[in-house]
C-alpha cells in the first residue's frame, strides 16, 4: 500500500485499507501535537515540587547506581511527586524517547569540552544517566556504552558543584539475576569498556560483582573528595526504602513503589491486550458504551447486524445537532466495517484470517512523514504494533530498537525480525542516533527498510 500522509482524505484512506473506527485516526508527533503534549507537561510538573520545601537539598538531583538498581521506581516517586524528571531519555520537552540518550548527548559534550548536561533538558532529577546499546562482539560492536556516574564525574562536579547524589543500591547476586534476565542487557555490559571493566565477549558473573562493588566505593569516594555534594544511599530492596526516600525528599509514601520488576512486565503485557479488547468491545462510538460480549458479538458481521437492526428501530424523533453529528459517525464506521471482512475488531483474529491480512504490516517510508500516527491508529484499532523499540511487553523504551536487533540478526545470519517480539504492524523500523563527527562518529544509525529488504523479504514474502 502506498499512502500520502499529507492527503485530505487520509482518515477515509487509512480506514478503507484497514478497517476500525475513524476516530482512530489522528495527525500525532506533529509541531501542534508536541506544544500540546509540552503544554500538559507544564502543568503537570509546575505545582507540587513540596518534596524541596523545608529540605536543605540542590538541584539536579543525580542517580548514581547502576541500571536494574530501582532507577524506574526512584523515577515514578518524583514523577508522582511533581518533579520535572528523566529516565534515560533527555532533551525538548520531557525526555521523549525521540530525542536522545542522556548517556549519548553527555558523552557528545564531554568530547567537545561543553558543560556535562549542556542541552539535556535540565531536569530536575535524572535517574537514569547511562546509556548501554552495544551489540555485536569485541571485535565488531555497534551502538554506544557511557556511564557518566563512571566516566564523567569530574565533568558533572564542574557544572554542578552542590548536585545531590542519590547512591541506590541492592542485594548484588539479585542484581546480577536481574540483569542476566532483562532483553540482551547483560550482553551489552560485557560489551562496555569501563574503567576497571574492559569489554569482554563472555558474560562472567565475578566482573559484574566487581563492577558493581567498584561503583559504589567511587561515589562514597568522589563525596568524601567533594563533600559539597550531598549523598543519599537507599537500599531500594529493603522494607524502608519508600520511608528514606519520603524522609531525604519529602513528598507522598503512596508515591513508592517497586517498579520494572519481572512481574510488571508480564502484567504490563496482560494489561496492554486487555485494553486493546475492552477498548473495541465495551466502546461504541462517542461517549456510548456497552458490553458486546453479552450481545454474543464477537465479529464484524455480528457488529454490523446489531447497528443496522438499532438503526431501523430508531424513532422519527428531530435530532439534536449532536445526534445528528453521532448518526452520521456511525453510519461512515458501519460503511468502512462493510469494506472489511476479514478484521475483527475485537482482536481475537483467527488464522484464517491473519492470512488474509498478510501480517506483519511494515511502515517503509523514512521518520517524520507519520509514523507515530500509524502507529497509534494501528494501536487503536487493536493490532500489536511497534515504533521503533521493539521486543518484550509492547515496545517499552528500554527495550532494545528495532533497528538494533534487526542488524545484529543479520549480522549473525538470523532471520531478520528474530526476538523482535512478533507484532503485528512494525510503524518505525529504524534507528538514526549517529553523533560526533564523520571522523569519529558514535551511535547507530541503521534503517532495516533501505538496507535489510531482501532479508525482509526472505523472512515474510508476504508481508
Amino acid at each position: 500500500l502506498k499512502i500520502n500522509m499529507d492527503s485530505p482524505d487520509l482518515r477515509s484512506l487509512v480506514v478503507k485499507a484497514f478497517g476500525g473506527n475513524g476516530k482512530c485516526w489522528g495527525s500525532s508527533n506533529n509541531a501542534s501535537h508536541l506544544r500540546a503534549s509540552a503544554a500538559n507537561s507544564v502543568e503537570i510538573n509546575n505545582p507540587l515540587r513540596k518534596a524541596t520545601k523545608g529540605k536543605k537539598l540542590d538541584l539536579p538531583i543525580l542517580v548514581m547506581g547502576l541500571p536494574k538498581s530501582g532507577t524506574t521506581s526512584i523515577n515514578e516517586f518524583f514523577v508522582c511527586n511533581g518533579y520535572k524528571t528523566s529516565h534515560q531519555f533527555c532533551g525538548g520537552k520531557g525526555g521523549s524517547r525521540n530525542i536522545a540518550f542522556c548517556g549519548s548527548i553527555i558523552k557528545s559534550n564531554v568530547e567537545l569540552g561543553y558543560p556535562a548536561l549542556y542541552q539535556t533538558g535540565y531536569y530536575d532529577v535524572y535517574t537514569q544517566l547511562d546509556v548501554e546499546m552495544k551489540i555485536g562482539s569485541v571485535e565488531e560492536s555497534s551502538g554506544e556504552c557511557y556511564f557518566p556516574q563512571v566516566e564523567a564525574l569530574d565533568e558533572i562536579h564542574a557544572e554542578f558543584p552542590k548536585a545531590t547524589f542519590i547512591l541506590n543500591t541492592r542485594d548484588i547476586s539479585k542484581w546480577y539475576k536481574s540483569v542476566s534476565g532483562h532483553g540482551r542487557m547483560v550482553e551489552r555490559l560485557a560489551l562496555c569498556d569501563m574503567p576497571g571493566f574492559p569489554p569482554s565477549n563472555e558474560v562472567k558473573e565475578e566482573d559484574f560483582i566487581k563492577l558493581y562493588e567498584s561503583q559504589i566505593t567511587r561515589i562514597k569516594s568522589f563525596v568524601k573528595k567533594y563533600p559539597s555534594h550531598k549523598l543519599i544511599e537507599i537500599k531500594i530492596d529493603e522494607e524502608d526504602s519508600g520511608r528514606v526516600m519520603v524522609d531525604n525528599f519529602g513528598g507522598d509514601m503512596s508515591c513508592w513503589k517497586q517498579k520494572n520488576t519481572r512481574e510488571d512486565v508480564l502484567n504490563h503485557y496482560v494489561e496492554l491486550q486487555e485494553n486493546r479488547r475492552s477498548k473495541n468491545r465495551m466502546r461504541l462510538f462517542g461517549d456510548e458504551e456497552m458490553d458486546l460480549s453479552q450481545m454474543n458479538i464477537t465479529s464484524i458481521e455480528d457488529l454490523l447486524n446489531f447497528l443496522r437492526s438499532r438503526e431501523e428501530s430508531e424513532t422519527e424523533l428531530p435530532l439534536t445537532p449532536e445526534k445528528q453529528e453521532n448518526q452520521k459517525l456511525k453510519k461512515e464506521v458501519t460503511a468502512s466495517l462493510e469494506n472489511l471482512s476479514y478484521i475483527n475488531e475485537a482482536s481475537n483474529i483467527d488464522d484464517e484470517k491473519r492470512s488474509m491480512l498478510k501480517l506483519p504490516i511494515l511502515a517503509l517510508g523514512l521518520p517524520r512523514s507519520g509514523t507515530t500516527s500509524l502507529h497509534d491508529f494501528f494501536t487503536c484499532v487493536g493490532l500489536k504494533s511497534s515504533h521503533t523499540f521493539c521486543s518484550g511487553h509492547g515496545g517499552d523504551r528500554k527495550l532494545p530498537t528495532c533497528a538494533q536487533i534487526i542488524q545484529s540478526n543479520i549480522k549473525m545470519g538470523l532471520p531478520a525480525f528474530h526476538e523482535t517480539g512478533e507484532y503485528d504492524v512494525y510503524a518505525k523500523l529504524d534507528l538514526e542516533y549517529m553523533r560526533g563527527t564523520t571522523e569519529d562518529p558514535h551511535g547507530l544509525c541503521y534503517f532495516p527498510q533501505v538496507e535489510a529488504l531482501h532479508e525482509i523479504h526472505t523472512q515474510y514474502p508476504h508481508a
